[in-house]
């Protein structure tokens, strides 16, 4: 089986797409995957062949598909094509799978043409689904989901996770908040929110907020005059070991929202209690195995005092990410797809 892929996605080494399919090989070593990208991921896989694409204007990716891509399908006897971009050539001469998670969207008249062409559409959860068949009705009968695959991650030791908390909260348990390029205007409410634990607890508690690298800027007004600067530590990405920050949190909080959400999954394996904005497709992804707030000092403040004086809370919701989890094992989602692929009459072997 040969699959030629094309991902649109900036954020290479977190794509959902990518990494299925690197699962599928892994599973299947009679499959192969041909990729075309614009920048290389940072990990590879033997079973797949990387091709990048310089040129990013949608004139050319548009002339790319169609007019180069047909010739090397036809020429390396490719079994289908999937992308995350909109398809443009109906006269493709394999079937074509539309990979569409919360970023891959299109616009109403692009969906409906890519309805109209595409073999297949796998969808990241059922929220998806339904955001696409209420646009397009005549989709419903070429809609699949398929979750992504999330691999096993290493746990850091124990001493590792002290040092951190030595290094990041004087030993502290701390809440960790996550700060992306859509959850900036948060920052001071999740502040405020902290203010009045500290006030009403009395307790020994800190806030870590870690910044995303993509966000621009990374300074906080007014923070010198926060009442407890001095139990607030600020950190980026690139600058920290992540696992080791997250999995020596008492509680992370993210109130932004991400295509992949691997962040939040990451918590989740780690076994760390997890609090994200109460949002319909947030809830539809990951149920009863997190906790939600509205983006309101009150609903925050009153959410991190509930889970910093109930011990009873993380256990039930850490059985409800575990449980959540199975259904995202590698083995299951790389099974998942190649059912969906053998109901479309792809020749598997």
């Amino acid at each position: 089986m040969v699959v030629y892929a094309y991902i649109n996605s900036k954020n290479i080494n977190q794509n959902i797409l990518i990494q299925t399919l690197h699962h599928i090989t892994k599973l299947h070593n009679t499959c192969s995957i041909v990729f075309f990208m614009h920048t290389l991921p940072t990990h590879q896989n033997k079973n797949a062949r990387f091709i990048v694409l310089k040129n990013k204007s949608n004139i050319y990716l548009a002339y790319w598909q169609k007019f180069v891509l047909p010739k090397l399908l036809l020429k390396n006897k490719a079994t289908c094509f999937i992308s995350d971009l909109i398809l443009v050539n109906n006269k493709l001469p394999v079937p074509q799978i539309f990979f569409c998670d919360d970023a891959t969207v299109p616009q109403p008249k692009k969906l409906a043409a890519t309805v109209h062409i595409a073999t297949n559409i796998f969808t990241t959860s059922s929220f998806i689904s339904n955001k696409i068949i209420e646009q397009q009705p005549d989709s419903a009968a070429k809609i699949k989901n398929v979750l992504h695959a999330i691999g096993p991650i290493l746990m850091p030791s124990y001493q590792l996770v002290q040092d951190c908390k030595k290094s990041c909260s004087n030993g502290n348990d701390y809440f960790l908040v996550h700060i992306s390029t859509t959850s900036t205007q948060f920052l001071i409410p999740v502040l405020k929110a902290f203010s009045q634990l500290k006030k009403w607890q009395k307790c020994s508690m800190q806030m870590v907020i870690l910044f995303d690298d993509e966000v621009e800027n990374k300074t906080i007004p007014d923070f010198k005059n926060y009442k407890y600067k001095n139990e607030v530590a600020i950190l980026t990405s690139s600058d920290i070991d992540e696992t080791t920050v997250i999995a020596a949190a008492f509680a992370f909080i993210d109130l932004g929202k991400h295509s992949s959400n691997s962040i939040v999954f990451k918590v989740l394996q780690l076994q760390v209690l997890c609090i994200l904005l109460n949002d319909v497709e947030l809830n539809t992804i990951f149920n009863r195995a997190v906790l939600y707030v509205d983006a309101d000092v009150i609903s925050l403040s009153t959410t991190m005092q509930e889970v910093y004086k109930n011990e009873h809370i993380k256990p039930v919701l850490l059985q409800a990410a575990k449980q959540l989890l199975l259904d995202y094992e590698p083995q299951k989602v790389a099974d998942v797809m190649y059912k969906h692929l053998q109901k479309t009459n792809l020749k598997i072997k």
